[in-house]
């Protein structure tokens, strides 16, 4: 069995930007100072990572179980906000939708969902952009901090829910960290541009890289080729 691996923000919903406008506000607004929203900074770029790392830095101390539902409370309820006044921002990459029900109907590839956002803001993005990932294996920020960690953790459910061998496993990503992961886990790698961030995918080493899924063909023949560093 192969198993593909999909990231949420920027690789199934184009929902980079309304994210992070509402997770640097959340942030503010529970722990009362700004966040540097340079992602690149941090050693983990994941919600529970990036929350941590900046109290840290500041105050020495790492975020209570109470704070952090605080905080997941009002990071949802900042993206509830935005996406009754724009739901435009929380759509499908374009052809995910058709991409996955297809691989899921074909029963091609086995499939997981492994992202660095919290479980409660990444579902709610995927239900309002459309994308049902109900019974598919997957892994979040609550499960870890570490990027590799969870993308682990997403591969360990999928191989249980599955109760069979994984001879290949793709990571499909949108990001410089997500080509990292995939290079220290052994993994191949499909890179999805749909902000065009094409350059940052092949600095960082990424060979194949798509805008979106909408040549469903291409995307597939693409998966085909994976392997780990192609």
């Amino acid at each position: 069995m192969d198993l593909i691996v999909f990231d949420v923000d920027g690789t199934l919903t184009a929902t980079n930007e309304v994210d992070t406008r509402c997770f640097a506000r959340a942030f503010y607004e529970t722990f009362g100072m700004a966040l540097d929203t340079s992602w690149h900074i941090y050693p983990h770029r994941t919600d529970s990572g990036i929350i941590s790392h900046s109290l840290f830095e500041h105050f020495r101390c790492a975020p209570t179980p109470v704070e952090l539902d605080l905080f997941r409370d009002r990071f949802l309820m900042l993206l509830e906000r935005e996406w009754r006044a724009v739901p435009r921002d929380f759509a499908a990459i374009a052809g995910a939708t058709t991409a996955l029900t297809t691989i899921v109907q074909q029963r091609s590839y086995a499939l997981a969902v492994a992202t660095g956002g919290w479980r409660i803001s990444a579902l709610f993005k995927l239900e309002r952009a459309g994308i049902s990932v109900v019974g598919l294996p997957a892994a979040f920020a609550d499960d870890a901090a570490e990027r590799e960690e969870i993308a682990r953790i997403a591969i360990a459910r999928a191989r249980f829910h599955h109760q069979q061998h994984v001879d290949r496993i793709i990571l499909v990503g949108d990001s410089d960290c997500d080509v990292t992961t995939a290079a220290r886990l052994g993994l191949g790698f499909v890179g999805i541009a749909a902000d065009g961030n094409d350059a940052v995918l092949r600095a960082a080493g990424a060979l194949l890289v798509l805008r979106d899924y909408q040549d469903f063909a291409t995307f597939m023949r693409i998966l085909e080729t994976a392997r780990p560093g192609a």
